[in-house]
């Protein structure tokens, strides 16, 4: 599959669940643009390809690091990175978007709403 083919079908994923445009934008495809912008406008996606970019980008493959001891930033990019890939190889991007978030849910009532909010 080609990359601009590939980026374009994973970026409709994410806003099809809900992503908002913002939130695809600044964590997915502005990453993978800046990927996409260092081949030839008629390359056909390839792990290997991502690998090296990242490589070289970073000095490590982020793909093989634990998430969980990342810096913020680096978190980031081994997010939009790992939803290419995975949309690649399954055409699923795992995850939620926030507005599926309990975080995002609407009270039920006034009276929930009370216990936080001072008269």
């Amino acid at each position: 599959m080609l990359l601009t083919e590939l980026t374009a079908s994973a970026r409709q994923y994410l806003l099809d669940r809900g992503y908002t445009e913002t939130t695809v934008y600044h964590n997915y495809v502005w990453h993978w643009s800046s990927f996409s912008k260092t081949l030839d406008i008629n390359a056909r996606y390839d792990t290997g390809l991502l690998v090296g970019y990242i490589t070289r980008l970073y000095g490590k493959n982020l793909l093989l690091m634990t998430p969980e001891e990342m810096p913020h930033r680096e978190y980031i990019r081994y997010v939009a990175f790992r939803a290419l890939d995975s949309f690649f190889k399954t055409g699923t991007i795992p995850g939620t978007s926030m507005s599926g978030a309990k975080v995002r849910q609407p009270f039920t009532s006034y009276t929930t709403l009370k216990y936080f909010c001072p008269p």
